[in-house]
């Protein structure tokens, strides 16, 4: 069975930006039928979104109990306007949810390569079910 893609958030690269000619990156998550783990995945166009083609797939980075996790949610792409420290202006940061239905990660990935490779940065933030079972 093939995945099917929801886009979540398209970032306009700044005037500045490089390489030159890109009009956006898109982020979105995959949806598989069977319940396999999904992943992000990391898009561009240089036609104003009338196609798009694929820069990257993002996986779970987390390797402990209940990873590779099934659900990808809330994928939210940054571009750093100018230097952070020591990424360069263009840098991509990308936060998302990774949840196993019990628990739900936040976590960040960071591409200085306009989203072609990612590198984890790390989880920031977790949680879980509720007394009502709800996350």
């Amino acid at each position: 069975m093939s995945a099917s893609f929801s886009s979540n958030m398209l970032v306009t690269r700044t005037a500045n930006s490089s390489p030159p000619g890109s009009t956006g990156i898109q982020t979105g998550t995959t949806k598989t039928p069977n319940g396999a783990a999904s992943n992000y995945l990391i898009r561009e166009s240089n036609d104003q979104g009338a196609t798009w083609w694929t820069l990257a797939a993002i996986a779970d980075p987390e390797t402990d109990a209940g990873h590779p996790c099934p659900f990808f949610y809330q994928p939210f792409l940054f571009e750093f306007p100018q230097q952070l420290g020591k990424y360069s202006e263009g840098t991509l940061l990308l936060v998302g949810n990774l949840c196993d239905g019990r628990i739900t990660d936040f976590f960040a990935c960071r591409s200085t390569d306009h989203g072609k490779t990612w590198d984890s940065v790390g989880k920031w933030q977790n949680g879980s079910l509720d007394e009502a079972g709800r996350i």
